[in-house]
């Protein structure tokens, strides 16, 4: 999740840095580009709860695009069967994201702060993403 998708993706030859978009916060809504048999149940988009200022900006060799949106292309990836990454925190719950909201406050403006606290009142699949998650894990290997 968020710091470790960003350290894997630098660690296996890609980048991670700054966004230029700014922070992002509250809920956010992604396009599921890749289907793969753990990614039960299916879903054509995904909607999960952020918090970051950093992200991908460019996929590790091998790595293929889970979910992605304009504000962030490199949402979740996985590299064969060995890696699966999320920008996105399907661990958090609405009560933690605005406790990160309000002691941020500040530092993200009145608008980005706003604009985060309205998007709370969007349902996330976080718990789909932790059954993806155990799949993944479950999931024979892919044969070489």
């Amino acid at each position: 999740m968020c710091f470790g998708h960003q350290l894997l993706a630098l660690l296996l030859g890609g980048k991670s840095e700054r966004a230029t978009q700014g922070w992002g916060v509250g809920t956010h809504n992604y396009k599921l580009a890749a289907k793969a048999p753990w990614m039960s149940p299916v879903r054509e988009e995904l909607t999960l709860l952020i918090s970051h200022q950093d992200q991908v900006t460019a996929l590790p060799e091998n790595a293929t695009v889970i979910a992605s949106s304009d504000f962030c292309p490199f949402a979740a990836y996985h590299i064969n069967d060995q890696v699966l990454c999320f920008q996105g925190h399907p661990e958090f719950i609405h009560d933690y994201s605005r406790a990160l909201l309000d002691l941020r406050q500040e530092a993200l403006g009145s608008q980005i702060y706003s604009k985060g606290v309205a998007s709370l009142e969007q349902e996330h699949h976080g718990a789909t993403v932790a059954e993806w998650m155990m799949r993944f894990v479950a999931h024979k290997p892919e044969t070489v």
